[in-house]
């Protein structure tokens, strides 16, 4: 996409005041993608209430293009998968995606990040992946950022599903774990759980095309290594 295709708008007032010279904007230039950072600035008031949140994605709506908004998730929130504020935002958006890092990387490239699906409206999405790399000049200033498909970071998989995480330990080791060695796995990255538990998922009829059993270890199917090597 060309550089100059991409409009930057600073905004002082909330998108509700905000709207009529917005939805102009958009009509001037043939915007077809609106990308608001941060809905909290956006909303220009508490973050639980009802009402300005309705009214905010009512100005969203307005606009007749996607919008594609950044929140925030509480410091200490134990579920990660609502942000900050009232559950009108959730209920409002069509696709919600969690943002997660591997870990504290603070100025280190590349940086493996994990998107995790919190809300769909049609069709559930796998966990992804992606490697940022950001390339700085003499004086410290971003002048490039460049995201790659990766692997997703186990902390992020773990989140989704132990289907999941299962599958993503199991294509790290080939050669096949057995029930045992492969709890012993998942708990050294974080993940508690009995074999009883790992058993029954991994003998789901569900994931008969994901797992199988040989040899007396369980592997990733054949058909799913050669999906990932390609």
């Amino acid at each position: 996409m060309p550089l100059k295709s991409v409009y930057y708008r600073r905004e002082v007032a909330s998108v509700i005041e905000g709207a009529p010279s917005i939805r102009r904007y958009i009509a001037e230039r043939g915007v077809g993608l609106v990308i608001i950072d941060s809905l909290g600035m956006a909303r220009g008031g508490e973050p639980e209430s009802a009402d300005l949140t309705i009214c905010t994605f009512a100005a969203f709506r307005s606009f007749g293009v996607p919008v594609l908004f950044v929140d925030h998730i509480a410091k200490h929130a134990t579920d990660k998968s609502h942000s900050f504020g009232s559950v009108y935002t959730r209920n409002s958006a069509r696709l919600m995606w969690r943002l997660d890092s591997d870990g504290e990387t603070e100025g280190v490239a590349p940086k493996r990040l994990g998107l995790v699906n919190t809300k769909w409206n049609r069709r559930f999405q796998k966990p992804r992946g992606l490697l940022l790399t950001t390339e700085t000049d003499e004086k410290d200033r971003l002048i490039a950022a460049r995201f790659d498909d990766c692997e997703p970071p186990l902390a992020t998989i773990r989140t989704a599903s132990l289907r999941d995480a299962i599958a993503a330990v199991l294509r790290q080791n080939l050669a096949g774990l057995s029930l045992h060695d492969l709890r012993l796995v998942l708990e050294a990255e974080g993940v508690k759980v009995t074999e009883n538990v790992l058993g029954a998922t991994l003998g789901r009829k569900a994931n008969k095309e994901i797992f199988e059993f040989r040899d007396r270890v369980w592997r990733t199917n054949a058909l799913v290594n050669q999906l990932v090597v390609d």
